[in-house]
């Protein structure tokens, strides 16, 4: 498999501006970064550290699929 980062914002074929909102974890995941965001509020530093990690992590597509079935 061979895998692209997905860009936060970028062109589509025609020059059209297109928005990834899901360019990390933490906004795929968005109700959980919500609950995490809420409970690292609270004091909470594991919630605040689970945050972080999501906010870091970059989303990623599939552009080539080598597995046969």
């Amino acid at each position: 498999m061979k895998f692209k980062p997905v860009k936060a914002i970028e062109k589509d074929k025609n020059g059209n501006l297109v928005f990834n909102l899901a360019a990390d974890a933490a906004n795929a995941d968005w109700i959980r970064a919500a609950r995490l965001a809420r409970r690292a509020e609270a004091g909470d530093e594991e919630a605040a550290k689970e945050l972080k990690r999501l906010q870091e992590t970059p989303m990623v597509q599939i552009i080539e699929d080598d597995e046969t079935d």
